[in-house]
């Protein structure tokens, strides 16, 4: 399969990545972000436009780092229902985001997000929060476990509670014993 991106426009696109100031995924919506769109196409290689040009930069990124870079500036802070709403407004999953800026995908979504939990924000800070949110481990932790680090917020655990009878041990009724069913999984005699 053909690459996207030519070899001089991957190699463009990683020496513009070591140039930036902020880490890659700090950068759409950004300033910084428009002085390297503007390098680019001040360069004479074929030109792509902003959502073209941030897959270049993901593409370059992750074939060769960018080195050391400064911290990004901090995502604005979100409530419990501000992350459930984001993730809501994810279907296809909150790992795929690096498809999202410069597009009307991600337009729409910033406008349902203000729309559904009355909070405006501008694109580069809906873009640092959903990115924050992507970098956070997805897999659940029991709630009789040892709390992490972060600890399980108490709104999601008082939410699981009430909507998923798994998480308080509450099985349901258990299943008649029948022929048709072999609860301790083991096989028939002879077999």
């Amino acid at each position: 399969m053909p690459s996207k991106y030519s070899a001089k426009q991957k190699e463009l696109g990683r020496n513009l990545l070591r140039q930036a100031t902020y880490p890659r995924d700090a950068l759409p919506y950004t300033p910084e972000f428009d002085r390297l769109h503007k390098s680019y196409a001040d360069s004479g290689l074929p030109p792509l436009d902003r959502h073209t040009f941030w897959g270049l930069l993901c593409r370059a990124g992750k074939e060769g780092g960018a080195g050391n870079k400064t911290k990004a500036p901090p995502a604005p802070s979100l409530t419990v229902d501000d992350g459930f709403e984001i993730l809501r407004l994810c279907p296809e999953g909150i790992g795929s985001r690096d498809r999202l800026p410069y597009t009307t995908e991600f337009d729409d979504m910033l406008k349902r997000f203000a729309e559904h939990t009355g909070r405006s924000m501008n694109p580069r800070d809906f873009w640092r929060v959903l990115s924050r949110l992507g970098k956070r481990s997805r897999r659940p932790n029991p709630v009789d476990a040892a709390p992490t680090e972060a600890g399980v917020p108490q709104a999601l655990e008082n939410h699981l509670f009430r909507m998923n009878p798994w998480w308080k041990g509450d099985w349901g009724q258990p299943l008649p014993k029948s022929a048709s069913y072999n609860l301790n999984f083991s096989c028939p005699a002879g077999r």
